[in-house]
């Protein structure tokens, strides 16, 4: 096993990358690095080494390796399922994001009718979220 330099401090920065949250959630998927790593396209040792990087930073191990697989430990668990919603939460602000800057999604608003004393209560423009 490889040396841990952080193993879990609260001075070790976390700063994992997205692709390390996905190589997690494969390899929690297919219950073997072999396997993970042919999915993701990769060497299996790449893929291991940064499954490693991710649970030194963590402070913890997420996955027991054997020869019969790779399983989740207590305490990875509840990892890939974090991760994935991770993922999830950061691809559809990018879905969202880029459809705002196409024009696709805004705000329209509009004047309203009750007149200057609405308009000096802040309450004379309504807006509205709006998807083309």
């Amino acid at each position: 096993m490889m040396r841990r330099k952080c193993q879990g401090q609260s001075r070790c920065p976390v700063n994992v990358e997205l692709r390390d949250l996905r190589w997690a959630v494969v390899t929690s998927q297919h219950r073997s690095l072999r396997q993970a790593a042919q999915a993701l396209n990769v060497r299996q040792s790449t893929l291991s080494h940064r499954l490693w990087f991710i649970e030194d930073r963590l402070g913890a191990e997420q996955f027991l390796r054997s020869n019969g697989g790779t399983h989740p430990t207590v305490a990875g668990l509840e990892f890939p399922d974090t991760a994935k919603r991770i993922l999830e939460d950061t691809s559809a602000a990018f879905r969202k994001l880029k459809a705002r800057s196409r024009g696709e999604t805004g705000q329209l608003s509009r004047l309203t009718s009750d007149g200057p004393a609405a308009l000096r209560c802040g309450r004379a423009v309504r807006s509205y979220d709006v998807a083309v």
